[in-house]
């Protein structure tokens, strides 16, 4: 160590400095070979001084030690080292004194111009030791400069050496109160890895590995911060890639949704969006035309779909939705006369119920239409008149019920309740018919039970009821007949007591009562319950039971 006040070299542990007396500073100390060096170049200096700048530096020279050896001398020594006061030795270089100042002056010598040339060499020599000595504490605060924690960490990440990087900041910052200091540090090698990606200067594995080193021992959230805004530049870019790859596929859509997604911090923001715009005039086009073809064929409800799902991809396009409004009102138009056509089809080849479903359907889309309301009302009455006819041509003139009924429920089966009014005139033509087959099963009962061959079996008369054949016997008439045929005609023929007559029956207005019609005149008889005919004959009465069929 050497006196920050005199420059000379002090002893170890010393507290004053030897020559001059002032107090020692303690400092860190100056590594050896800066020692070393110190020395060297202090014995060079003093060995080109002259002999009377180190005599007075060290001494007389009986007293200075061999050149290298031992111990120098301080200049200026404490006690017995001390020359008398008033000697050369204590004034040094200077002289002596002037006059009126205690001395004497003496008459100059030849010598006179060595003695200035030495006072100024040195002069010159101390000012050299000086900034040496100032060289010698800017190396060493240097070297503790270059061996300081913030230094040490500055250094690991410019090398980008994360791991030792991460040791400096475990022991010398985390919970020490100084983190700024090196969160400082970090926050610019952050931005300086992200712009370097940003630059091209390194990829993105490089990139988002350095950020995950740091972040993996720096908790600031500044380096989780940049990995998020790198991922989505890295996004940014993918997307930007893929939607170029996609405008020479002529996928236009793909490359619409691929450049929206390029974010305005990636580079290729300005012309992505220029792109977005090509992309987009393309699509329309492609579109505009494919609908005007699938309109060509006829298809307007693939058109219209085309068109729909355009607007989505570009919403609030006018081009688009101007002409999809146009082929709108063109596949209503469409739509009608098409529905038109094909229930005029069906109604020639007599199938008017598909008329009507057609019609039915067509009205769904389209209610507000006149021409499908007028078709449909149409259709649908000459659906019942056909209907209705065929019933009645399954009924025909012997009133066949059971084939008219078949035909009405077949109908009724065939609306399954979708088509309720005319469902309505069907079923109460139905009921008549069901009504009439009643009457008519009725009518065919009684006239089973009143046809046929009726042979006289009791004969009453004066309170008196005899067998016919008694009658007969006891009438002395034993080879006549009481006989009576009705027929299903509406014809009859009796035999009664050999007077035989031909003539008709008919319904009278009682209950079970019937007029026998012969030879003009009517005569009534009455079906009994038990199935036997009573003919009432003034005060006599004939029964007769029906003859079994042969």
């Amino acid at each position: 160590m050497y006196c920050e006040k005199c420059g000379a070299k002090l002893s170890d542990g010393s507290r004053f400095c030897e020559s001059c007396g002032a107090p020692v500073e303690k400092q860190g100390e100056i590594p050896e070979l800066e020692k070393k060096i110190m020395e060297n170049m202090e014995d060079e200096l003093i060995l080109e001084m002259p002999e009377a700048l180190r005599e007075n530096r060290e001494g007389p020279a009986e007293n200075r030690p061999p050149h290298g050896g031992g111990e120098r001398q301080p200049v200026y020594g404490g006690g017995e080292n001390r020359p008398p006061h008033g000697t050369q030795a204590e004034h040094g270089p200077r002289g002596p004194r002037p006059e009126g100042a205690g001395g004497h002056k003496e008459p100059p010598t030849h010598g006179g111009t060595e003695k200035k040339s030495s006072g100024k060499k040195k002069a010159v020599v101390i000012t050299l030791i000086c900034v040496i000595a100032a060289l010698l504490i800017a190396v060493a605060v240097f070297i503790f400069v270059l061996m300081s924690p913030e230094r040490k960490l500055s250094s690991y990440i410019e090398d980008r050496n994360w791991e030792s990087a991460a040791q400096v900041y475990e022991e010398k910052y985390a919970g020490s109160g100084k983190e700024q200091e090196a969160d400082a540090l970090l926050k610019e090698a952050v931005d300086e890895i992200f712009s370097e990606y940003e630059d091209g200067t390194i990829d993105y594995p490089a990139a988002k590995s350095h950020l995950t080193a740091i972040a993996d021992f720096w908790g600031d959230g500044y380096a989780d911060e940049a990995m998020e805004r790198l991922r989505a530049l890295y996004d940014s870019r993918e997307s930007f890639a893929e939607a170029e790859d996609a405008m020479k596929r002529g996928q236009y859509q793909e490359a619409i949704g691929l450049y929206a997604q390029v974010s305005e911090e990636d580079s290729n923001y300005k012309k992505a969006q220029e792109r977005l715009e090509d992309a987009k005039r393309e699509y329309r086009s492609q579109i505009l035309s494919e609908a005007d073809s699938r309109e060509a064929s006829g298809d307007y409800d693939g058109a219209v779909s085309l068109l729909e799902e355009a607007l989505e991809v570009l919403p609030g396009d006018s081009e688009l939705s101007e002409h999809k409004e146009q082929l709108e009102s063109e596949r209503e138009t469409y739509r009608i006369q098409s529905a038109l056509d094909e229930a005029g089809r069906y109604a020639s080849s007599g199938n008017y119920f598909a008329a009507v479903q057609r019609l039915e359907e067509a009205l769904a889309e389209s209610p507000e239409s006149a021409e499908l309301s007028e078709a449909y009302d149409g259709y649908c009455q000459k659906y019942e008149e056909d209907i209705l006819a065929k019933a009645e041509a399954a009924l025909g003139a012997d009133q066949n019920y059971e084939a008219a009924l078949i035909v009405l429920e077949k109908a009724i089966d065939s609306l399954n309740g979708e088509y309720p009014d005319i469902e309505q005139d069907f079923r109460e033509k139905h009921e008549e018919y069901v009504q009439a087959q009643l009457a008519q099963s009725a009518q065919e009962n009684e006239m089973a039970r009143i046809t046929g061959a009726w042979q006289g079996s009791k004969v009453i008369s004066g309170g008196l009821t005899l067998s016919a054949e008694d009658f007969l016997l006891y009438g002395g008439m034993s080879g006549e007949r009481l006989y009576m045929e009705l027929r299903t005609d509406g014809s009859l023929y009796v035999d009664l007591l050999g007077q035989e007559e031909t003539g008709t029956w008919e319904k009278a207005s009682g209950e079970n009562a019937y007029t026998l019609i012969i030879g003009g005149a009517g005569q009534e008889v009455t079906l009994e319950t038990d199935g036997t005919m009573r003919m009432d004959l003034g005060e006599a009465a004939i029964i007769f039971a029906k003859a079994p069929s042969a």
